[in-house]
Parts: structure tokens; C-alpha cells; sequence
């Protein structure tokens, strides 16, 4: 039997006559999927005739194909979108807002002082955090200050001066300088008062 796979009539044959068959089996789809469908069944028969199947046993097997192909649902063209500008549905919204305050006035002007509320707080809490976490520190490059601690027995504490230099050695730091700190005594006149000194 001759390889049908070299011969460009017969699968253009096989296409054709299974496009016709592909058409009939999903008359609802899209030109491209019928097209699809019908090159992979007529692949499929050419592949069974190929391997030596009499044309018979072959069309039974690309006919198995093509009602798989037919229990698929395939997906609805999706219409184009209309592109509606913004400030469209401002006026309903403006008349629905007028109406409700009309018919449910303690109720809207509830809702009003609520979200007035919410958004002040939001504001409030945003300035916070930012003070406190975000706003950089008045530091040329400040992101790139770190200062080090040292935990030992579960206490944060001061680390000691060989290690120090241990670090300064290192290419992790461009530079770095140690702080002691500590509790001293402040008189101020007879007054004595102990103090955190670095």
C-alpha cells in the first residue's frame, strides 16, 4: 500500500471529505474549529490506513473521533464590548442617592457620617504608620543604615568589641562605627539623676 502520508492529494481528499462530515457533525461552530476538527480526523483516518486498516475500520475509527468531537460544548462567539465612559451612570446614581435620602433620610445621612468616618480614620492610621514605619530617616542613603544587636540567652544586647571588629573586616559593610551604651549619673546642682547615656 502506498504511504498516504506523501501524497498531498490524498490528504487534501481525506480533509475535504472530512470537512464535509465535520460541518455536518457541529453545525454550530465557528468556520476555524470546523476546519480543526476536520485536518485532525482526516489525520486520524490517514494514520489508520497507514498502519493497515481497510477503509472500513478506518472511516468506524475517525467516525469515534468525530462524535467525541461532537459531545464537546464548544464556547459561544463572545460579542465586542461597548466601551461606556465612566461618568455615564453618574446621573442614576445622583437620582438614586436624592430618593433615598427622601424616602430613608436617618438612614442616608447615617450612611454619610459611617463612610466620613471610615475614610478620616483611614487617613489617620495612614499618617501614623507612615511616620513611624515609612517616612526615611533624615540620613543621606538612609535605607542603607542598619544597626546590629546581639542576642544572647534570650537577652538583645550590645555586641562586644572583637566581634565588632570581626565585622569591620568583612566586605558587607562599607563602613562601620561602634556605640556603647549605657545608665550613668546626671547631678544637676544637688540633684543626682540616672540617665541612658551613649
Amino acid at each position: 500500500m502506498a504511504d498516504p502520508w506523501h501524497s498531498d492529494a490524498d490528504a487534501d481528499s481525506a480533509v475535504s471529505r472530512w470537512r464535509r462530515a465535520a460541518r455536518h457533525a457541529l453545525p454550530d461552530a465557528d468556520v476555524e474549529v470546523v476546519e480543526e476538527v476536520a485536518q485532525h480526523v482526516a489525520e486520524r483516518w490517514l494514520r489508520a490506513r497507514y498502519d493497515g486498516l481497510s477503509e472500513g475500520l478506518a472511516d468506524a475509527q475517525a467516525r469515534r473521533e468525530l462524535d467525541g468531537w461532537r459531545g464537546v460544548r464548544l464556547p459561544a462567539p463572545v460579542p465586542a464590548r461597548r466601551i461606556v465612559p465612566p461618568w455615564r451612570g453618574w446621573g442614576c446614581d445622583a437620582r438614586f442617592a436624592l430618593r433615598s435620602l427622601r424616602l430613608r433620610p436617618l438612614f442616608t445621612v447615617g450612611s454619610i457620617l459611617l463612610a466620613a468616618i471610615a475614610a478620616v480614620s483611614n487617613v489617620t492610621v495612614f499618617t501614623i504608620v507612615y511616620g513611624i514605619l515609612w517616612r526615611p530617616l533624615p540620613y543621606p542613603e538612609s535605607d542603607r543604615l542598619a544597626v546590629l544587636w546581639q542576642v544572647r540567652g534570650g537577652e538583645q544586647g550590645q555586641i562586644s568589641y572583637p566581634d565588632f571588629v570581626d565585622l569591620t573586616r568583612t566586605t558587607v559593610f562599607d563602613t562601620a562605627a561602634a556605640v556603647w551604651g549605657g545608665v550613668g549619673s546626671l547631678r544637676i546642682g544637688e540633684t543626682i539623676e540616672r540617665v541612658n547615656v551613649i
